[in-house]
């Protein structure tokens, strides 16, 4: 029997946008959800497997951690690359010294 939860789930993830659940089938490995499609004129069937949403979340979080721990050090690397590849292209005292930035 369908039930007809209170909660909205990630649909056109792409786009970050989230569906409300119309009725929602469960088991232990499974969920399958009937969202509205966008324009609402129709449903989609959204399915997803428990375990494999649960790994998803796990290794979201962990790449969101992760890249705040490395952010400062790749600022400094990236500052460090845009030092050192300015390009002079030519010196002579009858022309302007002529520098471009790093790419």
């Amino acid at each position: 029997m369908p039930t007809r939860p209170s909660v909205e789930i990630a649909y056109h993830s792409l786009y970050s946008e989230t569906a409300p659940v119309l009725a929602r089938w469960e088991d232990s490995q499974y969920s399958y959800n009937v969202v509205p499609s966008r324009n609402q004129s129709s449903f989609a069937l959204v399915l997803w497997s428990k375990e494999l949403d649960t790994l998803a979340q796990t290794t979201m979080m962990e790449a969101a951690r992760l890249d705040a721990e490395e952010a400062p050090q790749r600022e400094i690397q990236k500052q460090k690359r845009e030092k050192m590849t300015s390009v002079f292209l030519w010196r002579r005292p009858d022309r302007e010294q002529v520098e471009f930035p790093a790419l």
